[in-house]
């Protein structure tokens, strides 16, 4: 991965599902418990580098998530109400998120794709990056496309 348009970056995944977005890159862990509004789709953590940012519809990428196991019960809501990241990647196989998922997959019908990467491809992505996210039960990879941005919004 040497971050030029049309990388691909392999992905280990967790919960299938495809997704397309811009990408939100952060270096600080992430709590959805307290941290994250699931009505609004914003971080709320003022120590985080994202607060105050959306994550709906977008590629969220994290180091790792922090804090309570209700994390879940927070994604669960945001995915009910369609605030939630369009995929969550982190550095960190997250089962408190990978459940959040597979449970909102099941009442719901719908579903945030979840998968780890590694550090090294981490350290390349950038905030804005366009980027196709495809996980399967096997494999997952992210695409970035043709080096373009969107604004923050």
């Amino acid at each position: 991965m040497d971050g030029r348009a049309g990388c691909r970056v392999s992905l280990v995944p967790l919960v299938p599902g495809d997704a397309r977005g811009e990408l939100a890159v952060s270096t600080v862990p992430l709590s959805f418990w307290g941290g994250f509004d699931a009505t609004s789709g914003r971080v709320t953590d003022v120590r985080h580098d994202l607060c105050g940012q959306s994550l709906t519809g977008k590629v969220l990428v994290i180091p790792a998530s922090r804090g309570s196991s209700s994390s879940s019960g927070v994604l669960l809501e945001s995915i009910r109400l369609g605030t939630c990241p369009a995929a969550i990647i982190s550095q960190v196989a997250e089962p408190i998120l990978a459940i959040a998922s597979i449970i909102a997959r099941q009442i719901y019908g719908r579903w945030v794709p979840v998968a780890t990467l590694s550090a090294a491809e981490a350290a390349f992505l950038e905030s804005g990056q366009m980027v196709c996210v495809r996980i399967s039960a096997n494999t997952g990879e992210m695409l970035l496309d043709k080096q373009q941005r969107w604004r923050d919004t």
